[in-house]
């Protein structure tokens, strides 16, 4: 595993430079595999996550038709063994894809909608049977953010679902990985017990974590994920999502959970697992308007610094 972070903030001047810096701080050169995905939109880099953490690789993120100067530089950097496209066309078009190819060999994998993307990108990462499997909905992002995080650290798959019914390509993806545990993040209107009973069928036993908001919720995966301590707790904010999306590998590398928190305030939930954890790092992904300086402060209070 890479050292911790040697610094309590890791951001950048956008979203883009952000995830670049999340991926300095947790990576070395030379690494197999780095999965890009648009920084406009969630779903195609959810799964991304735990696929680019089972690789040792990072997740970085471009703009659908350019790529940005940060991204660019830190490929540079990683020399990848390979790249892979998360997602179609309209997330990562063909003009990125050939900038792309001069950090190296590029791929593109890609469903028809964010269900069946994300089935394929599990498929291509994971052979089953696989320990853990994580299940989202596709409809949302914070619930996944957090289970990516921890299915990252525990080198599981994460799919995605639609709250009242599982789509035909992640029911695919379940019974090729043949996970012996699933578990489903968020609550009944999250995902419905209809869609619980039917994963249970594929697996030998099935969890249900959630909690009563996206803040608790977090708290609950890692409380569930992390039984005993850990030397590093990432926050993010789970207001948006893209500091979280590139977070993920880096919370993987180091065997640590990712807390959602609020701009500007620790949720009770974030702060009781700080308490609960008392790692030795707390480090903000994003800058203050994500992470502020104050909720920063107030999580390392938590740990017991």
């Amino acid at each position: 595993a890479p050292p911790p972070p040697a610094s309590d903030r890791l951001a950048g001047g956008d979203r883009y430079a952000t995830a670049a810096a999340i991926s300095a701080a947790s990576r070395r050169p030379g690494v197999d595999r780095v999965y890009v995905g648009t920084g406009r939109q969630y779903p195609d880099a959810l799964a991304a996550g735990p696929a680019a953490a089972a690789s040792g690789g990072s997740v970085l993120l471009t703009a659908p038709t350019a790529l940005p100067p940060s991204t660019a530089a830190e490929l540079a950097r990683l020399q990848p063994s390979e790249i892979v496209l998360a997602g179609g066309f309209a997330s990562v078009s063909t003009d990125v894809a050939q900038a792309l190819s001069r950090y190296g060999p590029v791929r593109r994998v890609a469903g028809g909608d964010r269900y069946s993307t994300a089935a394929a990108i599990a498929r291509d990462a994971f052979d089953g049977p696989v320990p853990v499997l994580y299940l989202a909905s596709g409809r949302n992002f914070p619930d996944a953010l957090a289970g990516g995080a921890a299915a990252a650290a525990q080198g599981a798959p994460l799919l995605l679902t639609e709250p009242s019914r599982l789509p035909d390509a992640t029911e695919q993806a379940i019974r090729a990985l043949r996970p012996a545990h699933i578990v489903v993040l968020g609550g009944p209107t999250a995902i419905t017990d209809g869609v619980l009973s039917t994963v249970a069928s594929y697996a030998g036993s099935v969890t249900r974590v959630f909690g009563t908001n996206r803040f608790a919720t977090s708290g609950e995966v890692s409380r569930w994920t992390f039984p005993g301590q850990t030397n590093v707790v990432y926050l993010a904010t789970g207001l948006e999502f893209p500091d979280a999306l590139a977070g993920g590998p880096a919370a993987g590398a180091h065997d640590s959970p990712l807390l959602l928190v609020r701009p500007d305030a620790l949720p009770p939930a974030a702060a009781a697992e700080l308490a609960r954890l008392r790692p030795r790092h707390v480090v903000a992904l994003g800058g203050t308007s994500a992470v502020s300086a104050a909720t920063l402060a107030a999580a390392k209070a938590a740990a017991g610094h």
